[in-house]
């Protein structure tokens, strides 16, 4: 029922029902003729005892009270009437909260509310202590739950640290691991370092020894240690091979041990790739470093200030390396104070506002390290640019110095020959031209003298005339001599062909066309020979070609001169070792000078079976206080002959 408050009466006349309802409605009451069957809910029961049964009455009473225990029970009924001493015994202890004398009484409302107050109040105690109960069973719960989640989890933060501790651990354990890698400076002190941190580590996996197999070895060499003596760990590492771990047979590795081992090996793997790199850039810069210093000539990086960055080992030959670089290529190379004069660089940065463009092209160019000075070295500069990607890095420039002084010499000497060969073309056409006349003038001469020699002894001034015939017939047989050395090379056609010449005659032939050339400066050569040795009855017969032998010790004689050597004699020593057969040569001057014709020389003696040496003595010489030079070179010679 949703009203709380019942009233149970039994049916009377009209007018008191009507009186009733009005009564229920104003204290909103609910009007029901016989008990209710659903006794919940119900705060205030108004029973009217005139119609019901006392033995009813207490029975529907208790119902009332076990159903709702907090109801009230208003009973309507005269004091007087019976029915109200047979209750004393059976309603005790029921919820009766009082007596109305009658449903008209004054005091019928404030009972009610005083009953339905009451019972709400009581209504919501039970509630409360049931609340109360309900929130305390809740919390004893809750409580019971709280401190088992606390055990389990102070259980779990136990075996947390403990995890945490054993991680850190194996971390610590896994960065000396990567340290050790990382640090090593091979193969095999990566297998030592990393053998010696794995050894029994706690709470790490525990490594007796470490292998670094490569793909390229052999089978053997490749292979770890035998398994039946050890338990072993094979992890891959990319194209290299594998890495292998390995400790006693009695602990086999788990798969734990591969989790914690596979970061080691990938480390192991960056480090291998990075030391191979490393020893292939080794070797590629070895390389790069012994080609670019065994290059005879010097070479130089210089930069866009012409200051040496780098330099090869031609270069800095006995100086420091320091000393150096960063000073000026013109300082290091040609000992000069400021920039040549004629170097294209210094031009070209002077074109482009003291810089070097970057589209320069290579060039070649030739310099010379005193230009005043015709005894000094001729370099020829290959400058090639080398250029950054950075566009903010200067254009280096790449020299190469070659000493070109031998080829500058050959090309004077090429055009000397030429001048030369044009002059011996002229000379040979003038000594043919002028034989003709001297055999003429030397014909007549001696028809003259022969003629004077005819005449009677008193001829007036016939022996002046004698003399001065004979005075002309010695200039013009000189004059002849002359035209003959001057067609010596020329007329020999016989000698050009290999053969035995005379050694004397060979020296002799040579130093007159020597004398022709050094006559104007006072130079004269004498021939010496051994003692007991006579030109005129005896010959050292040497082998091969005439004109090529003289030619070399024409060439010989001139590079033992200096050009200012003045008014000196040079002896020539003529010799013979017969143990050998050997002829031995021998030319001393002073002042010599490294003269391009010696290479050619020395070639043509070396074609002749001889050998050529140029020696200098620490003494000196007493007229121009320089090293005496000297030049000795031995030629494949036959025994003494004597000529018939």
């Amino acid at each position: 029922m949703s009203s709380s408050i019942v009233i149970v009466c039994h049916q009377e006349a009209e007018a008191n029902d009507l009186r009733r309802r009005a009564l229920a409605d104003r204290i909103g009451a609910t009007m029901i003729e016989t008990w209710p069957e659903n006794k919940t809910g119900i705060d205030v029961l108004i029973v009217d005892l005139a119609h019901s049964k006392t033995a009813q009455l207490g029975e529907q009473l208790r119902q009332m009270s076990a159903a709702s225990p907090t109801a009230r029970a208003l009973l309507v009924g005269h004091s007087q009437t019976p029915v109200l001493e047979l209750l004393a015994s059976t309603t005790l202890g029921t919820p009766i909260l009082g007596w109305i004398e009658s449903f008209e009484s004054e005091t019928f409302e404030a009972k009610v509310l005083s009953a339905l107050s009451e019972s709400r109040e009581l209504k919501q105690a039970a509630e409360s202590l049931t609340l109360y109960h309900q929130h305390n069973e809740n919390l004893q719960r809750l409580s019971t739950e709280l401190e088992e989640r606390i055990e389990a989890r102070r259980a779990e933060l136990a075996e947390s640290t403990l995890r945490l501790q054993q991680s850190q651990r194996r971390n610590d354990v896994l960065h000396r691991a990567l340290n050790a890698v990382h640090l090593s400076q091979s193969i095999a002190e990566i297998e030592k370092r990393l053998g010696k941190v794995l050894q029994s580590p706690l709470d790490a996996p525990s490594v007796d020894w470490v292998k670094i197999a490569f793909a390229s070895l052999s089978q053997l060499e490749a292979a770890p240690i035998n398994p039946k003596a050890s338990s072993a760990l094979a992890v891959p590492i990319e194209h290299i091979g594998h890495v292998y771990f390995g400790r006693s047979p009695d602990k086999p590795f788990r798969a734990e041990d591969r989790t914690f081992l596979t970061p080691i090996a990938e480390a192991v793997s960056l480090a291998v790739t990075r030391l191979q790199t490393i020893e292939r850039m080794d070797l590629v810069r070895r390389e790069w470093e012994e080609t670019f210093n065994s290059i005879s000539d010097p070479v130089a990086v210089i930069d866009d200030q012409l200051n040496v960055v780098r330099g090869n080992r031609a270069l800095i030959r006995d100086r420091r390396p320091e000393s150096i670089i960063g000073k000026p290529c013109y300082s290091v190379v040609f000992g000069r104070s400021k920039p040549c004069p004629s170097c294209p660089v210094v031009k070209m940065k002077e074109a482009h506002r003291g810089r070097i463009p970057e589209s320069i092209a290579p060039q070649v160019f030739r310099m010379e390290q005193q230009p005043d000075s015709s005894a000094s070295p001729v370099f020829e500069v290959s400058s090639r640019p080398i250029r950054s990607s950075d566009p903010l890095e200067p254009t280096l420039l790449v020299h190469l110095y070659r000493d070109d002084t031998t080829a500058s010499r050959f090309e004077k000497r090429i055009t000397e020959s030429a001048q030369m060969a044009e002059l011996g073309t002229i000379g040979s056409s003038i000594a043919h031209q002028l034989n003709n006349p001297i055999g003429g003038m030397l014909s007549l001469i001696q028809l003259l003298l022969m003629d004077l020699d005819g005449k009677p002894e008193g001829f007036s001034g016939a022996h002046e005339l004698r003399d001065e015939l004979r005075e002309m017939e010695a200039g013009t047989r000189r004059c002849a001599q002359i035209v003959r050395d001057l067609l010596g090379f020329t007329r020999r056609g016989v000698e050009d062909a290999p053969g035995e010449h005379d050694l004397y005659d060979v020296v002799q032939q040579a130093v007159k066309i020597t004398e022709l050339q050094t006559r104007s400066r006072g130079l004269r050569f004498e021939i010496i020979t051994k003692p007991g040795f006579d030109p005129a009855t005896g010959a050292i017969l040497v082998l091969r070609r005439f004109n090529l032998l003289a030619q070399a010790i024409r060439a010989v004689l001139l590079a033992m001169i200096s050009e200012n050597l003045r008014d000196h004699v040079l002896t020539i020593n003529l010799d013979q070792n017969a143990e050998r057969d050997r002829a031995i040569i021998t030319v001393q001057c002073a002042g010599g000078d490294q003269n391009p014709d010696l290479t050619i020389a020395r070639e043509i003696i070396a074609e002749h079976g001889g050998s050529l040496e140029l020696l200098s003595h620490p003494g000196v010489n007493e007229a121009k206080d320089q090293p005496v030079q000297e030049a000795r070179f031995e030629l494949l010679a036959k025994s003494l002959t004597t000529k018939i």
